[in-house]
């Protein structure tokens, strides 16, 4: 018996008058295809339209979609799926488009043959565009527009991988903080947009470039690694020849951390603290460092000490020994240099060169050369008393510390809080400090 199409159906064509939605009908016999429309306040003129075949259908059709659109229905109909479920977009007057849901049930005849697809189309428009916007703000970066975190977790999870070929690259901007301070956020937000294109043309295809943190990126590498030491080996070179000059000459600083997918490291989350750890253990900025087994165990020591150098601060733990400076022509003591020591209660002797840098890459150095002051103006009230005063009390200072804070201000209150001239401390910057 030959199928009747759904316009001389009476009873579909009763479902059609009884209802809002979109009704459609595909015969694959005669390779007939109606669409009726019914809301008329969605829909508009397309209600007075009449489709009877594919072709007027494909013209609705959003020109991204269409292609995808006509390769999926030609899968359902040549599958073996009953049920069909697709998203789409079709136009309902110039440039306006509308986010349609459509559903349809396959008809087969005796031998299991499908001759005829038919279902609805709901209008989803307000639903969809409100999960798109909810799925940009869990998936993508709101100031670059670059993805995020989240959606390099699931770009990792679904690429092949090589091992010793997929590669994390940890890019940070450094003194980040400094730059907020000094430059609006509009600067600031045009020059991470910017970086994250340098970032893009530069790594290109064979890379994945995303903003995971304020101030980091981190792009998923999958390719061979001598090309990704090639590719890190002109970041420098590109840094320094992009300095933003649009907004304020602004000059970036980055440290770079690299980690490699292996046997002994598959996890997402084990790669990125990997090669943050190695962006945050390299010595030099503008560079990059490769992780290895050794810095884990540096980084649980900087960490640990970080944590004791707070403590030590709060508990005034640390000590000032003075070291004289003895005038060269004539031999006299002209004053003391202040020197700062750690002895540490489980650690024992804590060497300057080790804390020192901990405490001003973690930020402490402010406090830390504020217990110094209120050490050394102490100790100078006490010798005032006994008479027993050197000319000046010299303090070497870090660029990482007072001189980023307000150094006079501070200076001054210790001053009026032990009644002890100013004069009397002077300070120094080492050449390290200036590094």
């Amino acid at each position: 018996m030959k199928e009747k199409n759904l316009e001389d159906c009476k009873e579909l064509q009763f479902i059609i008058d009884s209802t809002n939605d979109t009704i459609w009908n595909l015969d694959l016999i005669t390779n007939e295809y109606f669409v009726q429309f019914r809301d008329k306040d969605t829909y508009g003129s397309l209600t007075n339209k009449k489709i009877t075949d594919k072709k007027s259908w494909s013209e609705l059709l959003h020109p991204e979609d269409k292609e995808k659109v006509i390769h999926y229905l030609s899968t359902f109909i040549n599958g073996d799926e009953d049920t069909y479920k697709n998203i789409y977009r079709i136009k309902i007057k110039d440039n306006e488009y509308r986010y349609i849901l459509s559903r349809g049930k396959a008809w087969r005849d005796e031998t299991g043959k499908m001759i005829r697809v038919s279902g609805n189309h709901i209008d989803i428009t307000e639903n969809y565009e409100l999960r798109k916007k909810v799925d940009n703000l869990a998936y993508f970066d709101q100031i670059t527009g670059l993805p995020n975190v989240e959606s390099a977790k699931q770009y990792f999870e679904k690429t092949p991988k090589i091992s010793n070929k997929f590669t994390f690259i940890y890019i940070e901007i450094i003194d980040f903080k400094g730059l907020n301070i000094l430059w609006k956020k509009e600067i600031i937000n045009n020059v991470l947009r910017n970086t994250g294109q340098l970032l893009i043309e530069h790594f290109k295809k064979e890379s994945y470039v995303t903003k995971i943190r304020e101030n980091a990126f981190l792009i998923l590498f999958n390719n061979d690694k001598e090309n990704f030491k090639m590719q890190m080996g002109c970041l420098n070179k590109l840094y320094k020849n992009s300095n933003f000059k649009a907004y304020h000459d602004i000059h970036l600083k980055f440290t770079a951390g690299i980690s490699e997918y292996s046997e002994d490291c598959l996890d997402f989350d084990q790669l990125l603290k990997r090669a943050q750890i190695a962006s945050y253990m390299g010595l030099d900025k503008n560079d990059y460092s490769i992780f290895d087994s050794k810095m884990s165990k540096d980084f649980e020591n900087v960490t640990y000490l970080t944590r004791e150098i707070e403590k030590a601060i709060k508990n005034k733990e640390f000590e000032v020994y003075y070291q004289p400076i003895i005038d060269t022509k004539t031999q006299l003591l002209v004053g003391l240099e202040a020197l700062l020591r750690w002895n540490h209660h489980k650690r024992g002797y804590i060497s300057p060169i080790e804390f020192i840098p901990i405490a001003e890459s973690s930020g402490q150095m402010i406090n830390l050369e504020i217990l110094i002051l209120d050490i050394v103006f102490s100790q100078i009230k006490k010798w005032i008393s006994i008479k027993d005063l050197p000319l000046f009390v010299s303090i070497n200072l870090s660029s990482k510390g007072l001189l980023e804070s307000n150094l006079i201000e501070i200076v001054e209150k210790f001053s009026e809080q032990y009644n002890v001239c100013s004069s009397k401390v002077m300070f120094e910057i080492t050449e390290t400090s200036l590094n």
